[in-house]
């Protein structure tokens, strides 16, 4: 792949009001709601560990250090850079793979959400 080929795709994809608006959209919550989540997590900071995961069945599995917390909010980065860099490159030969990659990342934003904020829930 040429970064040419990836310039022209992106700049096709981006001329559309539409996909510019709903990649603007979900950037915006993706960085709203780490946002969010590292100030709560900074209020987290005077305890030592912290409980990384619970399930109903088994309670508390996982407890660490609080920086731990922090992986959540970079796995959903970056698998959101991956997705809307593969809507990106794939615009230009496939707009309907572009949309649906664009379309999952925006779907998948709703468990992350409910993820971080449950984290955040457990530990206060």
């Amino acid at each position: 792949m040429r970064w040419e080929r990836f310039a022209v795709s992106a700049r096709m994809a981006w001329q559309r009001s539409v996909f510019r608006y709903t990649v603007i959209a979900l950037v915006a919550t993706v960085v709203t709601v780490s946002g969010w989540f590292a100030w709560q997590v900074f209020a987290l900071r005077s305890h030592p560990e912290v409980v990384i995961h619970y399930s109903v069945s088994l309670g508390v599995d996982d407890v660490r250090s609080w920086p731990w917390l922090f992986l959540p909010i970079g796995v959903w980065w970056a698998l959101t850079a991956l997705d809307l860099f593969a809507a990106f490159l794939y615009h230009r030969h496939d707009p309907h793979a572009s949309w649906a990659l664009l379309v999952l990342a925006c779907a998948f934003c709703a468990p992350w959400i409910m993820a971080l904020y449950s984290l955040v829930h457990i530990n206060t």
